[in-house]
């Protein structure tokens, strides 16, 4: 009994594997557990176990007709007519997959064909881009600058693909046409200190584990030119360059909306970390274009003020009790601990008008990244003093009061301060916001905690706390919601674990999809 192909195009190619019984069951019945049971998967991916190897691959089956071992025969089931198998595309190509019976070299029959159209992933899914943003390195400074047109990127393809995946009427991809959400479409938004290959990571993660909710819509990817680490570099060189750059992709891609909107039923967007600057900037561009509202908006795990959607959040009890960097001397920072804020605070409401139904903020109390020690010491270390184009920063009005008095940088003077004059930054309005990204970036200190820490925001539907509402309460890993790797668990674990996050975005809590 062998596997072959059947009039094949191109090189399909399959690695087998023995699928594994459901954890706590000895007779395997053929079922998904291994995608949704952690135990299950953990016998799936294991290479030895007392039930047997089941991470390895037994072989693959390409253009060679490939002989079923005799030990496969033997495997439990709930049906000594069955035999289950996993399998994994391993060459792109078309063809028929059958089951072909020999009695010597002589075919004495055949099963019926299963047709397979085997392609890498990112031929499955869009990925537009306006850049990938270069590496940094400690003390180099410097984000990527967004592309004025966003495009679908060429980056990164499979061996003999030479173009870009877009969907077209005779290439849905993965979407199924009759399916109530056949013809709605899913953005999806990474963040900061992401590698050119991890924005593909966790998109791609993103695609599957919607899919396997039973997700059968469109669904993209938009790349912005967010920098990242080459070396473990200190924040002030760097988040702050990211998010001068995250709001400067907010023009390119209002385009890109307005272009998805127009072609699809419904348009969804899920934002993670720094992304939400760049979709919370995007809406708020086309509700002043007039633009027409798309269907839901998740902001997970939020780098934004919140005070941008809501100025009656409280202000961070100890914002402003920390270490400030003033100066350098030598090139070494100089700190001092400040009593209050030194800028005036231009965040309020600043992205509560967007071409959006319905906004959800999925949030976590206790975020590494958003927390006391990462994201709210680099807002409250603002004005920056050896960061951005302009450096240094710094403000000359009152801070109770929203000036024009924002600096950046002081005209080349061979006298030392205060003979040094500034050079103004001005914030313009919200349409024409002249220096006002870099002036947010670089300069402004705002007032409170992070969106993606916060419950209860005005302006959204509702709020999903991750630790209750997905995760559990418990970690189950044995440590704290407030260490780094949860700032993206929905991405970096298994979706046994993780399940619960995607069933909920896809639910009522989030885009309420049929």
């Amino acid at each position: 009994m062998q596997l072959e192909w059947r009039n094949p195009t191109l090189n399909p190619a399959i690695n087998l594997y023995k699928a594994a019984p459901q954890s706590g069951v000895f007779t395997n019945t053929g079922s998904t557990d291994y995608l949704t049971d952690a135990n299950t998967a953990g016998i799936q991916s294991s290479t030895f176990t007392l039930l047997g190897s089941y991470g390895t691959a037994l072989g693959i089956i390409n253009q060679w007709p490939w002989p079923l071992p005799q030990n496969t025969f033997a495997l439990p089931t709930d049906d000594p007519k069955n035999m289950y198998f996993l399998f994994e595309g391993a060459g792109r190509g078309q063809g028929q997959l059958v089951v072909r019976v020999y009695q010597n070299s002589t075919k004495i029959a055949e099963s019926d064909a299963v047709d397979m159209d085997l392609r890498n992933i990112k031929e499955l899914y869009e990925r537009w881009t306006v850049g990938d943003g270069p590496p940094l390195s400690l003390g180099s400074g410097g984000g990527g600058t967004p592309s004025p047109v966003a495009t679908i990127s060429r980056d990164r393809l499979p061996s003999g693909v030479t173009a870009g995946w877009q969907y077209s009427s005779n290439d849905p991809g993965l979407s199924v046409t009759n399916d109530p959400n056949g013809n709605a479409y899913i953005l999806f938004v990474h963040g900061y200190n992401m590698q050119p290959w991890e924005k593909d990571a966790f998109a791609e993660t993103a695609l599957k584990r919607l899919y396997w909710q039973g997700y059968k819509g469109k669904f993209g990817a938009f790349q912005w030119p967010a920098n990242y680490h080459t070396i473990s570099a200190n924040a002030a060189w760097d988040y702050d360059w990211c998010e001068w750059t995250a709001w400067q992709s907010a023009v390119p891609m209002q385009q890109k909306f307005s272009d998805l909107y127009n072609v699809y039923t419904n348009v969804y967007v899920l934002a993670h970390s720094h992304g939400n600057v760049v979709v919370g900037e995007v809406l708020r561009l086309a509700a002043q274009a007039g633009s027409a509202n798309i269907a839901a908006y998740v902001s997970s795990q939020a780098a934004v003020p919140v005070h941008c959607y809501d100025p009656s959040q409280p202000r961070s009890a100890g914002f402003f009790g920390t270490w400030r960097e003033v100066g350098t001397v030598l090139g070494v920072p100089i700190y001092k601990d400040p009593d209050g804020p030194t800028t005036a605070n231009i965040y309020p409401n600043w992205l509560t008008t967007q071409a959006v139904a319905t906004r959800i903020n999925f949030f976590n109390v206790n975020d590494w990244a958003l927390a006391r020690a990462v994201w709210e010491t680099d807002e409250a270390l603002k004005p920056d003093t050896s960061v951005g184009p302009h450096s240094q920063y710094g403000y000359t009005g009152d801070t109770n009061i929203v000036q024009d008095l924002f600096f950046g940088g002081f005209h080349p003077n061979p006298t030392p301060p205060p003979d040094t004059l500034p050079s103004y930054l001005h914030l313009g309005d919200a349409g024409n916001v002249l220096d006002r990204y870099e002036i947010m970036a670089f300069a402004a200190e705002p007032r409170c905690r992070a969106l993606g820490t916060t419950a209860n925001t005005d302006g959204f539907a509702s709020s999903v706390n991750l630790q209750s509402d997905c995760w559990g309460n418990s970690d189950p890993f044995g440590h704290s919601y407030s260490d780094h790797c949860w700032h993206s668990a929905q991405f970096r674990f298994t979706n046994a674990d993780q399940q619960n996050y995607w069933k909920t975005l896809l639910g009522p809590s989030g885009f309420n999809l049929p």
